[in-house]
């Protein structure tokens, strides 16, 4: 297609295309919200049930242990089923009920399942959206992903400080970290009603005429192509090192923060740690549309290649800083460079896999970080016990520069 027919498209969204991208979108910032409640949590949680970094590094392998079996799942089921909102819609309705089983938990072993139900809901969600997305506006897909990756980062990043705050008592009432869970259940309910009416009919109306799903065979043929595909591998194991990072710094930059703010109360330290994870994101959060824009302009490579460059310098950097003021400036470049390529590399997988492989495609992805993160936090947590929290930095500095490396290594083309 040429670039006057792009840009002719990229004017054609109608306001009911916008609401839809943007409906959806929300649906994805409040799956990222909710399932940041219990890594801030865990802060309180460690201090109630005795718990040291290996534990930490456990409930972060756990997470990612039920992410990897939701995504084993959850690409074929979409791809194969078709109907990708329903399976949107079964992802907030999970999100909900994981928030009330939080509640209800009476040990670290509760916890964690709870933990299973949050990772479920949130990783069940991405197969199904993104592939609704990318395929619904293909001309626009950057914009669309970007505007999906958005709000995740959104999400990611009002959660820390709204659930670290109302821990802390910021907002004229403290609550339990029990009470905190229960409450966070609020944002999905509001929105189930809108989605519902919003998303839900949509295929009906526009696509009554097209065939759902695909047949097994086919897809059994299919796919098996698309992992013989040496660039999807690369891709996917590219977003794993970075994926791993990410959920290695995420899930132990609290603990960091509590320990170099030693005059705070354990709540107290969850809030500052909540402002801490929410300057980690809200950098992203910027940098996300910006990323999204310029990889349709100038191609995925590029972009990802000099974004995990500075996210392993500026996280090598943390290390450094001594004064708080320093540090949450170096907490938001962090954010900034590694969290803006969620939708960037996403796109690229949307590029070089057919249509009716992207659900799938996408699934391998998310599939290949899971795995990866399965690992990671316990190597994490292990590092933190013997050397110090400080030092799962220099681990996640490591684990993006192997993303690099993967990525030169990719074709240009």
């Amino acid at each position: 297609m040429t670039a006057t027919a792009s840009a002719t498209s990229a004017t054609a969204l109608t306001r009911s295309d916008q609401l839809n991208i943007f409906t959806v979108s929300m649906g994805h910032g409040i799956t990222h919200w909710l399932h940041i409640v219990p890594t801030v949590l865990l802060l309180v949680v460690k201090d109630e049930f005795g718990l040291d970094y290996t534990d930490v590094g456990l409930y972060g392998s756990v997470y990612a242990a039920a992410a990897t079996v939701t995504n084993l799942a959850g690409g074929p089921l979409t791809d194969l089923i078709g109907r990708r909102e329903r399976f949107m819609l079964a992802s907030l309705i999970i999100m909900a009920v994981s928030m009330v089983a939080l509640y209800f938990v009476v040990d670290f072993w509760s916890f964690l399942a709870a933990a299973v139900l949050v990772s479920i809901g949130n990783h069940l969600w991405h197969p199904a959206a993104i592939p609704y997305l990318a395929s619904r506006y293909e001309e626009r897909r950057g914009y669309a992903l970007s505007i999906h990756s958005l709000f995740s980062n959104l999400g990611d990043s009002a959660a820390p400080t709204v659930v670290g705050g109302m821990i802390a008592g910021w907002y004229f009432l403290t609550f339990s970290w029990r009470e905190t869970a229960l409450l966070n259940a609020l944002p999905v309910l509001l929105l189930l009603p809108a989605f519902i009416i919003i998303v839900m009919p949509r295929r009906t109306k526009e696509n009554r005429t097209q065939k759902e799903g695909m047949n097994f065979g086919d897809y059994i043929h299919g796919i098996w192509g698309q992992l013989k595909n040496k660039a999807v591998l690369g891709l996917a194991l590219m977003a794993g090192f970075r994926s791993t990072a990410q959920h290695s710094l995420r899930l132990f930059f609290p603990f960091y923060i509590a320990e170099v703010l030693t005059d705070l109360t354990v709540a107290e330290a969850a809030g500052f740690a909540g402002l801490a994870l929410t300057a980690l994101n809200l950098g992203g959060s910027f940098a996300a549309i910006p990323a999204g824009i310029a990889s349709d302009r100038y191609g995925r490579r590029p972009i990802v290649m000099w974004a995990l460059a500075l996210s392993t310098v500026f996280i090598f950097s943390l290390s450094f800083l001594q004064d708080e003021f320093s540090l949450v400036i170096g907490i938001s470049l962090v954010g900034f460079s590694i969290y803006a390529l969620r939708p960037v590399m996403v796109g690229w997988m949307m590029d070089i896999v057919p249509r009716e492989f992207r659900g799938s495609c996408t699934n391998l992805m998310f599939t290949t970080q899971s795995a990866m993160q399965m690992v990671s936090p316990l190597i994490a947590g292990a590092i933190a016990d013997v050397y110090g929290v400080v030092y799962v930095f220099y681990f996640a500095a490591g684990l993006l520069l192997l993303a690099n490396t993967v990525a030169f290594m990719l074709p240009k083309k």
